[in-house]
């Protein structure tokens, strides 16, 4: 408890230190993640692993010159630098038409491979390139919902392409590089794609040059909606897997009104070939109960939660089988 008081203050501490600062500087921002987390899983032992896991300070400033010129530059503090102070972004960008611009730019953590969900941001993996160097840019936009890129590094010629086309129902999108550092780990190239056929309904495929692959995808037909999601990678979340590499989830929910629903599902094991969980879920506004079984370990668990105040959520879990037990919160701060 003594830990998880700390990590409050200090949370407290940041954020007034945030508010202060930004009655001044108006582009001053600030985050981090807050994870609670409280568990047993011996039925003996009580563990609080919760923490601070990140925390962010970012002050940015922008320059205008004409109508077409911007230079800008950003500064930030944040739990991996040990709260020290470093330059995270600058560059200067020129817009030659509504068609065409260039910049020339700077990025600690570089640019992304592209903007697809396994080139971005699943299991917070973000493939990307040109990490704290200086890089120039040319984009485009040829056409009406298309945006392109091409990024270079002058040194090593090693560039970064990467484009997407969007409509009201369809967006595809692709990433490539010859970077060496992502060449060598075999994520050179990314492809995905998205289709929206109604309200409410979604096929979304992504694809990364290493193998991994992802298929989300979700159909209703009022009340009735059917999902099934799909990938060969693990996602995890403060160290704790949320989605287990090759297996499916597959769930049909029933809208009993605007704001009730009840789902059931099943998780399909594509190693052992057999099903590993079944479960069922009653939905009510942002708040959800429900039992899960997993038939590999014969166990029983019981899991819901609860909104506290519209954003952040409660949530917890109980094994009837072996009394182990869980309560976890995690908090975005932005």
């Amino acid at each position: 408890m003594k830990k998880f008081l700390t990590v409050i203050f200090s949370v407290a501490m940041v954020i007034a230190f945030a508010n202060f600062v930004s009655a001044a500087v108006p582009n001053l921002q600030f985050g981090g993640n807050l994870y609670f987390r409280l568990e047993d899983g011996a039925g003996n032992d009580i563990r609080n692993t919760s923490k601070l896991d990140f925390y962010k300070l970012e002050v940015s400033t922008q320059r205008r010159f004409g109508a077409n010129g911007m230079a800008y530059i950003g500064l930030e503090a944040h739990s991996g630098t040990n709260g020290r102070w470093q330059i995270q972004k600058y560059g200067y960008d020129y817009i030659f038409s509504s068609k065409l611009g260039a910049a020339v730019l700077y990025e600690v953590d570089g640019i992304p491979l592209s903007d697809g969900e396994l080139g971005s941001n699943w299991d917070w993996l973000r493939v990307g390139a040109f990490n704290q160097k200086n890089i120039l840019n040319l984009n485009g936009r040829p056409f009406k919902g298309t945006n392109v890129h091409c990024y270079l590094e002058p040194e090593k010629m090693e560039y970064l392409l990467k484009g997407e086309y969007s409509t009201g129902a369809l967006r595809v999108g692709a990433g490539y590089s010859n970077v060496e550092a992502i060449v060598n780990n075999d994520r050179y190239f990314n492809i995905y794609g998205e289709l929206s056929l109604r309200k409410n309904s979604r096929i979304y495929v992504d694809y990364l040059s290493d193998g991994q692959f992802l298929i989300d995808t979700s159909v209703t037909l009022d009340p009735v909606t059917l999902a099934v999601l799909y990938s060969n990678e693990n996602k995890t979340q403060y160290g704790y897997e949320v989605f287990a590499a090759d297996t499916m989830d597959f769930s049909v929910a029933y809208a009993l009104s605007g704001r009730t629903a009840v789902t059931g599902g099943l998780v399909y094991d594509a190693v052992d070939a057999g099903i590993g969980h079944v479960y069922g879920e009653y939905g009510f506004g942002q708040n959800y109960a429900g039992v899960d079984y997993n038939l590999p370990d014969a166990e029983f668990e019981l899991y819901g939660g609860y909104a506290l105040d519209g954003v952040n959520t409660l949530q917890g879990a109980y094994n009837l089988t072996t009394g182990a037990w869980k309560l976890v919160m995690a908090i975005e701060l932005w």
